[in-house]
């Protein structure tokens, strides 16, 4: 995956960003691009990659409950190379998801993406994983150029390991980014509190 300034022309393009919660029912959960990563390959900004992990399957586990749809992206050319990360979190969805695979950085590379929310009235993403300053961000740029509204957690996305130290200056803009134009959480238990209380509200 090349970083650069395609990616970091995104941050001054996009979107403004929408403060308001939308209801349960507008919602679904993107995440990106785990299936080629295992945990000691992940850089985390908030204890180890394990703690990631899990808050990502504290997140899927509230949408399956939810019955939010939780849609898995992989990179077209990693998609063979399935890692136990993967697998965790797939578990956890207990098959209740989608897997689509994408050329580009970006999940709305995918053709059928777009049109497959569209037709479930969906018009919120929460995009999580990896990598923060590269396909996660694309596809958060793209859904708010498209007109979605963006939910977003630091503590829900992932760097590389091998790559992250290097880029601090990008990722911090990205964080930036992230601040500003979408419905961002400090916290993933915010994010995913926000989520479950409101569909808990409604039943």
């Amino acid at each position: 995956m090349k970083y650069g300034d395609r990616n970091m022309r995104r941050l001054h393009t996009a979107g403004t960003r929408i403060k308001s919660n939308p209801p349960p029912q507008k919602i679904a959960v993107v995440i990106v691009d785990m299936q080629g990563e295992s945990v000691e390959h992940l850089a985390y900004r908030h204890g180890t990659a394990v703690n990631g992990i899990e808050r990502m399957k504290k997140l899927i586990r509230c949408a399956r409950e939810a019955s939010l749809p939780i849609i898995f992206s992989e990179q077209e050319s990693v998609v063979q190379e399935q890692s136990r990360t993967m697998s965790i979190l797939l578990e956890e969805a207990k098959w209740r998801f989608i897997r689509i695979v994408k050329p580009e950085p970006s999940v709305f590379s995918n053709e059928d993406f777009d049109s497959e929310l569209t037709g479930t009235n969906r018009d919120t993403l929460v995009v999580t994983g990896f990598n923060r300053i590269a396909c996660v961000l694309a596809t958060v740029s793209d859904a708010l150029e498209k007109g979605y509204r963006v939910i977003t957690s630091d503590e829900l996305m992932f760097g590389s390991s091998n790559s992250d130290y290097a880029l601090r200056k990008q990722i911090e803009s990205a964080i930036r980014f992230y601040r500003r134009r979408t419905i961002f959480y400090r916290s993933s238990e915010e994010l995913i509190a926000a989520i479950c209380n409101a569909q808990e509200s409604m039943q």
